[in-house]
């Protein structure tokens, strides 16, 4: 079920550890660019909770990706060949 934080973790920090980019991908090249994620495709096993907020972000989302991909597709500001491939 989804809950709201208390209000005083309002502020909080947590240090979650260091974030290292050492390559950089193209859009161009990149097979997350068509991408969907769905929080309700879940591998065998698994099962969702009953919390509502599941199938709503599902709805969402699959309309976001529907309206991304109508979208003009531009080239990426990193070509292959900055990336090496």
């Amino acid at each position: 079920m989804t809950r709201r934080f208390p209000g005083r973790r309002i502020g909080s920090r947590v240090d979650a550890g260091t974030l290292t980019i050492d390559h950089i991908e193209s859009d161009d090249t990149s097979p997350a660019r068509d991408i969907n994620f769905d929080p309700l495709v879940l591998p065998n096993g698994i099962a969702s909770s009953d919390d509502p907020l599941l199938s709503t972000r599902s709805a969402v989302y699959s309309q976001s990706f529907t309206r991304r991909e109508a979208e003009r597709k531009e080239s990426s500001a990193v070509s292959a060949a900055d990336t090496g491939k």
